[in-house]
């Protein structure tokens, strides 16, 4: 499942569904990672790609969010830049994350390409409680999920 506002278009994401060969297992809504339109407990692996930093009102609301439709047990990954508008990878960050109900939350450094050579980082922690996710070698990887949200930018 993919939601955004902005970003990829909805045909290029489908084409991209289609290509990947997962269109019959995948679907796309609009709407503001800030208030999440499924229920509580829904997803085993929430990911998302350089959006948080894009978010400056309320953006603890979409760390939240992203949290509540996560299972107990469920991985969470995103990848952001180092820093942006009011915007930091450090400690406070972590500590607001641990809060917020994620556990083992780390900050992964790395080297991109794209669009140019930049660093970014992969921020990944699994929320807290009893473990409902159980040992797909794809949760453990982040890679192929039985269940996916992803969402891109929006800004106000």
């Amino acid at each position: 499942m993919g939601t955004w506002r902005g970003g990829t278009s909805f045909k290029t994401a489908k084409r991209n569904a289609e290509i990947e060969g997962v269109a019959d297992r995948v679907e796309f809504k609009k709407a503001d990672a800030r208030d999440i339109p499924y229920p509580d407990n829904c997803f085993d692996i929430v990911v998302a790609s350089f959006v948080l930093h894009m978010i400056h009102k309320n953006r603890d609301a979409a760390f939240k969010e992203m949290i509540r439709v996560l299972k107990p047990g469920g991985k969470f990954a995103i990848m952001e830049p180092p820093r942006g508008y009011k915007w930091g990878i450090n400690e406070d960050l972590k500590r607001k994350l641990g809060n917020f109900g994620l556990k083992n939350v780390k900050f992964i450094s790395m080297m991109i390409r794209y669009p140019k050579k930049r660093n970014v980082y992969i921020i990944c922690g699994e929320k807290e409680g009893k473990n409902e996710v159980q040992g797909s070698r794809y949760l453990r990887n982040f890679t192929s999920p039985k269940t996916l949200y992803a969402i891109t930018p929006i800004i106000k």
